[in-house]
């Protein structure tokens, strides 16, 4: 089994056919041509479990990277999952190139990309290809050899970023910034005029990143606030709110090694709050982590919720955003300065 550390070689053998003159040289882009790209699982090969986490993690960080540029659009990788279903494959398993392109074309896409990781002596190799669905072809790209730590976010944006150096696209350098743990959906219902959720420990004992936040039902919120050096969530309804039921879901991302994750709930007394943690790592089969209901009687309560529940199927690597209402989410009573969050990213 290969040990894979800081000093180690990871060797990034990119596949990216396409928009390369006859010299070799990017052709000139189009600010108005799009392409759709449906990115696919990279197979693991070497059958180091060790390395299971770059397996998990590439497909996710090329195509949430790749969705950032403007011209490039990703085909959902739920939609993905569900049309490898349908012909008759494990959606969680890597499926042969030629059906990855065939069920790319049935998903209108104009690029699949696909990808194995491999083992050459004591070097890891992870070989991305895209290919053009139009006349299928594939065209090697010089190979590229980086002294990295064989971390999939690192490995993952180098390989979108190449993809998109061989499309004939504006060349805009995407910057993204992901946050890696289990990827969480926490909902609160509650009657109460305030609320706060707060992650409990040590940093080292757990940590909680949220990402942004949906206001599912209630139209009395007056503000939803992440302060993240108390990691504590608090929702507040608006000064003159006569009826104040309520619910909120949140976005967000747990890292934990401990047996249980701990949360303090708080609420004004006499008011009600239930609580619902789902954990959303695999894609599109969400599993309720915890569920809790807290009396008029109690004005606070620390939950304890089960670590290995939290981290089932983790991690996942999603883009960091900055902390805002979430598309489809209820407007807040005073909201007007709020938008909904959109992708960090950098263009140069």
């Amino acid at each position: 089994m290969v040990r894979l550390s800081l000093c180690g070689m990871l060797l990034l053998l990119v596949v990216a056919p396409g928009a390369l003159a006859q010299d070799g040289t990017a052709s000139d882009a189009s600010s108005e041509l799009r392409y759709t790209v449906a990115v696919f699982l990279f197979a693991n090969q070497t059958y180091d479990e060790s390395l299971g986490t770059l397996e998990a993690g590439l497909r996710d960080i090329i195509a949430q990277t790749m969705a950032l540029h403007p011209q490039v659009d990703v085909v959902d990788p739920l939609r993905v999952d569900r049309a490898i279903r349908r012909n008759g494959y494990n959606p969680h398993r890597p499926i042969p190139y030629r059906e990855a392109a065939r069920i790319a074309e049935e998903l209108e896409a104009d690029r699949a990309v696909v990808g194995m990781i491999t083992q050459r002596n004591e070097d890891i190799l992870v070989e991305g290809q895209m290919v053009f669905l139009q006349d299928k072809r594939y065209q090697w790209a010089m190979q590229r050899s980086l002294t990295l730590m064989p971390d999939p976010v690192e490995a993952g944006v180098f390989l979108a970023r190449e993809f998109l150096s061989r499309l004939p696209v504006d060349q805009e350098l995407v910057a993204p910034t992901f946050v890696v743990g289990s990827h969480l959906t926490i909902k609160l219902s509650s009657n109460s005029p305030e609320v706060a959720l707060r992650l409990l420990g040590t940093p080292e004992d757990a940590d909680m990143s949220v990402r942004g936040y949906k206001v599912i039902a209630g139209k009395t919120l007056g503000s939803v606030t992440w302060d993240t050096s108390t990691r504590t969530v608090l929702i507040s309804t608006a000064p003159d709110t006569t009826s104040p039921d309520w619910v909120v879901e949140l976005d967000a991302v747990v890292t934990s090694a401990s047996e249980t994750v701990r949360f303090a709930l708080g609420a004004t007394p006499g008011a009600t709050a239930a609580l619902e943690i789902t954990n959303q790592n695999l894609l599109g089969e969400p599993r309720i982590a915890k569920t809790f209901s807290m009396g008029p009687d109690t004005p606070r309560s620390d939950i304890l919720a089960s670590g290995e529940a939290i981290r089932r199927d983790a991690p996942v690597y999603l883009l960091a955003l900055p902390f805002g209402p979430l598309e489809g989410s209820l407007p807040l009573r005073e909201a007007e300065a709020q938008e909904p969050a959109e992708p960090e990213a950098s263009g140069a």
